[in-house]
């Protein structure tokens, strides 16, 4: 049985999430502010709103547990690194980036990194409607999604 967590007006859908886990000498690990040009562009948007963060958590693995930064609630997404291999860095940087960005370098198509694509996407699907409130503003942001 899955328990409803809470509901947010404003959901942000990104590949990250605003925080970077840092792990010290001894193996405690903290959340800190990531640098990502997304996260200060949002800062103007999000403080005094009722609002989410869906992302990857950066690392291989299970997503952790979600979390509240700051008065955001975050809700990581799992990548087993095989996903990332596909959809990250296959698909996301090989297939679409050439075709968006470049032109110079010729994309790469491979039907597993498109299957591997839409599995992921649709993981972000899913983690957005359930932190999503009726009527709520979802903005999508970044191409892999």
């Amino acid at each position: 049985m899955t328990v409803a967590g809470p509901t947010f007006e404003l959901v942000v859908a990104a590949n990250g999430l605003p925080v970077e886990r840092v792990v010290d000498a001894s193996g405690e690990g903290t959340w800190q502010r990531s640098s990502s040009g997304l996260v200060s562009a949002m800062e103007s948007v999000i403080p005094g709103r009722n609002a989410a963060w869906v992302g990857w958590a950066g690392n291989p693995g299970p997503a952790p547990e979600p979390l509240w930064e700051d008065g955001l609630y975050l809700h990581p997404v799992g990548l087993t690194a095989a996903e990332i291999l596909e959809y990250y860095e296959g698909f996301s940087y090989e297939t679409l980036w050439p075709i968006y960005h470049d032109v110079i370098v010729p994309a790469s198509f491979h039907r597993n990194w498109w299957n591997t694509y839409r599995t992921v996407n649709h993981r972000f699907a899913q983690a957005i409607a359930q932190v999503a409130a009726p009527g709520a503003t979802a903005w999508v942001h970044d191409y892999q999604l």
